[in-house]
């Protein structure tokens, strides 16, 4: 029986660029720590858009990466996962903009 292997490219290509945009949102975070807001948002907007953009990314992105790998594994076109999953992920760290929310709404 033969088994023909299945190369995986854009999947872990997202992952690995995904890993780095999390770390920069953590960072942010933890930056906001660090200044004295030990938990919730000490009822600032603009802490809690930084929040929740880590949160978001957070819930998912692994979600939508789970999704790609399915997709690439079946042999599905990577480039419609390509086109179709780039647009949707690059929204969800944008969140804390208000001009980038109507963008990805409207996409």
């Amino acid at each position: 029986m033969l088994t023909e292997e299945i190369a995986m490219f854009v999947t872990p290509l997202y992952a690995g660029l995904l890993t780095l945009w999390f770390m920069l949102l953590s960072v942010r975070v933890m930056n906001l720590r660090r200044r004295g807001i030990a938990f919730g948002d000490g009822g600032d907007i603009g802490v809690t858009r930084i929040i929740r953009a880590q949160a978001n990314f957070a819930e998912y992105v692994p979600l939508a990466l789970l999704l790609m790998g399915f997709l690439e594994v079946t042999r599905y076109s990577i480039s419609v996962v390509s086109q179709r999953y780039s647009n949707r992920i690059s929204c969800l760290s944008e969140m804390c903009s208000m001009s980038s929310a109507t963008t990805c709404a409207s996409s």
